[in-house]
């Protein structure tokens, strides 16, 4: 049932390009919370976003779709990075997991071919790529136990348990 569901979700057509008042309206909700400075780069009141001309709504617009693709990119980016180092800690001996992690975002050739992989991703899977982030991000915050270390509570013997199976099988 669930592999229907998911199966519908991916398949759905795309939906049609939103109109200049859908766009507009994206503009409007950024302007409501006060933060079209950090998504398209300008101070803008709501009064400002409904006098603006259609042929500048496409154009902010469009820089609003770009800053949010790379924040998306960036952040499956760098969760990928996250979950990527803490499974290697289980394999080789890492000793601060979180400074490889740094290190690797650091690493522009990793994060660029990355970044790649991330947009080839949300052309190709849209809407997965918002769960795969949401994923990745959960993934990083579960423990299975500090890697590359033995477990260092005592262990029983193993011949009292031998020895009181054999007693017992004795009595059969």
């Amino acid at each position: 049932m669930l592999d229907s569901v998911i199966y519908d979700y991916v398949n759905e057509p795309p939906k049609e390009v939103p109109d200049i008042e859908a766009k507009r309206e994206s503009l409007a909700y950024l302007a409501t919370l006060g933060t079209t400075k950090d998504w398209i780069g300008e101070n803008f009141s709501l009064g400002d976003v409904k006098r603006l001309s259609d042929k500048n709504v496409e154009k902010y617009f469009l820089r609003y779709q770009a800053v949010l693709g790379k924040r998306a990119t960036g952040n499956l980016t760098d969760a990928i990075i996250d979950v990527g180092a803490q499974a290697a800690a289980y394999v080789l001996p890492i000793d601060d997991v979180d400074e490889a992690a740094k290190d690797l975002k650091k690493n522009d050739l990793v994060t660029r071919e990355l970044s790649g992989f991330a947009g080839y991703l949300a052309l190709n899977a849209g809407r997965l790529v918002a769960i795969a982030i949401r994923f990745f991000r959960l993934a990083k915050h579960i423990s299975l136990g500090k890697p590359n270390e033995r477990s260092t509570e005592t262990e029983e013997p193993v011949e009292p348990i031998v020895s009181a199976i054999e007693q017992g099988t004795k009595h059969v």
